[in-house]
């Protein structure tokens, strides 16, 4: 596929719309994938079959707060339309490419994330449900009528398996950290006093 395929550009240049000239050479930078060569081609085209050409920098820039590629790569293609300069277009050639490469690493990041999920989530489960198989079998002990104080200490281990245990902890640390920082907020108080 070429620039010859694209009937909206080619109809935009029988007419001889140059806005939609420039709107059209930007869509064709996404169509062809920032291939410079096939990009070229299609302004070279513009250029000898309209009255489009290459504008002089009008010097115009609100894009200083721009941090990822996605974000400096919109901003330029947009400016691209309304001022069509060479480093313009050569510029946004290079932000597509970068801002593909970016979107490709958030991809296989985003599925490496997943499979992770995944992975953690069915060792969890496939835990979770070994513990609550155990709990069951032993419930159903006590049931049987043995209300001994080992049957009870072994009921005690088995809700600490299911869940209880992790719960337990948290608090500890939560309460722990919480009295590290009174600790340390009176002793800043008494030096500040003292």
């Amino acid at each position: 596929m070429d620039y010859r395929d694209a009937k909206i550009f080619m109809k935009s240049i029988e007419k001889n719309d140059v806005f939609a000239i420039k709107s059209d050479l930007e869509g064709l930078i996404v169509l062809f994938k920032g291939d410079k060569i096939k990009c070229d081609e299609a302004v070279e085209y513009a250029i000898n079959n309209s009255s489009f050409n290459w504008e002089d920098d009008d010097k115009i820039f609100f894009g200083e707060g721009l941090v990822t590629a996605k974000e400096r790569y919109s901003y330029e293609k947009e400016r691209l339309v309304q001022n069509f300069t060479k480093e313009r277009y050569l510029k946004v050639l290079e932000l597509y490419k970068e801002y593909n490469q970016e979107e490709n690493k958030n991809n296989i990041l985003n599925k490496t994330e997943v499979k992770e999920q995944q992975n953690n989530s069915s060792t969890f489960s496939y835990e979770k449900t070994e513990n609550l198989k155990k709990s069951v079998i032993n419930e159903s002990k006590i049931k049987t009528g043995s209300s001994s104080n080992s049957n009870i200490n072994q009921n005690r281990v088995n809700r600490k398996n299911v869940g209880l245990d992790q719960e337990d902890k948290i608090v500890f640390q939560r309460t722990a950290m919480l009295g590290l920082a009174i600790v340390v907020v009176v002793w800043i108080l008494v030096k500040i006093i003292v």
